[in-house]
């Protein structure tokens, strides 16, 4: 089981844009065993940047609990990287946004 453990949202870029093509770049910065049958924390960070100019806009932090994954010894940040990439179109004045996986 999967449980959302806390998330913190920085802005970087002020104003905030209205409109425009963003792209999240996710990685997994962290990973931590609580312990056999006790289970594991994954951090992973999310990047929100502007597609043309490649402005940073958002920060996301997200820490995810894995019940039951523990038991793996690695206690410390490690060094695995997963990188995701998703796409968004946010237009002004509407209440639609596209991701692209």
């Amino acid at each position: 089981m999967i449980l959302h453990g806390e998330q913190e949202t920085e802005v970087l870029s002020h104003p905030i844009p209205l409109e425009g093509n963003f792209v999240n770049k996710s990685k997994v910065i962290g990973v931590y065993d609580k312990g056999q049958g006790k289970g594991a924390v994954i951090v992973r960070e999310t990047l929100t940047v502007d597609s043309v100019t490649n402005k940073k806009i958002f920060r996301n932090v997200t820490t995810i609990f894995v019940r039951g994954l523990g038991g793996f010894g690695v206690r410390v940040p490690s060094k695995i990287t997963i990188t995701i990439t998703t796409m968004l179109s946010l237009i002004h004045g509407s209440n639609f946004i596209r991701f692209f996986c």
